[in-house]
């Protein structure tokens, strides 16, 4: 299988047989979880690095990455005009660099591949204004170069995907609103009301290079299901922002302490019969808090995604574990 499947599948992107196109009423948290204020006239930011392993199976398998490979993401809230209106917006801008080790004999090694990734969001009801995603793979000996960037764009419901040899191909929109994209994925199941064990919620999504792929416009019916929770391990930095001990805990293991966080193991994948591997969103039950004053919740603490061969055995594992967390707003 080509790396660039590998990539689809497994880099923050869903990627999975589209459905029809139509929206889904959805509860949302009153109050954004990444906000520190109640009054939405008070901007907030938050940034979160994750460090990323990718592993040849599960992860008591080889792990192929370096461990300089990192997924930032970094979300501010503001004004963005559209129309005569002037709408408050969140954007939400990722970068994730894969590096891949140099000291293993494999396709490859010592290569680089990035993704790049913008999303501009209303407030009120999430609905997605724009989105931009830039894939850029490293040659590959024997194989094409499918690098591409793919932009859309909700207001003027235009869309284009530019290729690796420059050439570009349009696509009008026919979206309704809300409408939900591919790049706010993870935002958007983090503002669902009904993550708690035992609940789900249903929902569609818009994936810009899939249109492409298909032809046409048209989203993707998923569903965010909460079955349980887990013990997520984290660096001290980290479980030090949960200050209640019932979400946060700490053992001794061969004389050495290890912190975990209680997190609400999210499931998100296809709604319908057809198939496609499934993401997992970690997010803390507990809140962060950071300097006292700093309060937010749902952090994604840690995202896992996995690919199948037709027998069902992993054959990738991708991890992405936060590192670095803050918050702030206009004090």
């Amino acid at each position: 299988m080509k790396k660039f499947s590998v990539l689809l599948t497994l880099i923050i992107c869903i990627s999975l047989m589209a459905g029809c196109s139509g929206t889904i009423p959805l509860s949302f948290d009153q109050n954004r979880p990444w906000r520190i204020f109640s009054t939405i006239q008070s901007p907030c930011a938050e940034e979160m690095t994750y460090r990323v392993e990718i592993f040849a199976g599960t992860t008591d398998d080889t792990r192929i990455t370096k461990d300089t490979s990192s997924y930032k993401v970094t979300l501010k809230e503001g004004k963005t005009n559209v129309g005569d209106e002037v709408a408050l917006t969140a954007t939400v801008d990722t970068v994730m660099t894969i590096n891949y080790r140099d000291d293993l004999d494999f396709a490859d090694k010592g290569l680089t591949d990035t993704v790049e990734t913008k999303v501009i969001f209303r407030l009120d009801n999430l609905s997605a204004l724009y989105s931009y995603r830039k894939i850029t793979l490293a040659d590959r000996a024997g194989e094409e170069n499918n690098s591409y960037e793919v932009t859309m764009d909700y207001v003027n419901k235009t869309s284009t995907i530019t290729y690796q040899d420059g050439s570009t191909k349009p696509m009008k929109l026919k979206n309704s609103s809300p409408v939900y994209d591919n790049e706010m994925m993870y935002y958007l199941v983090r503002s669902f009301s009904t993550i708690d064990v035992g609940a789900s919620d249903s929902f569609k999504i818009v994936n810009g290079y899939e249109n492409f792929l298909d032809g046409k416009y048209s989203a993707t019916s998923l569903k965010a299901s909460t079955e349980n929770t887990v013990d997520v391990r984290v660096d001290k930095n980290i479980f030090d922002l949960v200050p209640t001990k019932e979400d946060a805990f700490e053992k001794t293991v061969d004389g050495e302490t290890e912190y975990y966080l209680t997190c609400y193991r999210t499931q998100i994948s296809l709604s319908s019969k057809k198939s496609g591997p499934p993401m997992f969103s970690y997010m803390s039950r507990g809140a962060f808090v950071s300097g006292g004053t700093n309060t937010t919740y749902k952090v994604p603490v840690a995202l896992v995604n996995h690919q199948y061969d037709i027998d069902g055995n992993t054959t990738y594992t991708q991890m992405c574990t936060l590192t670095d967390y803050s918050a702030y707003g206009n004090y």
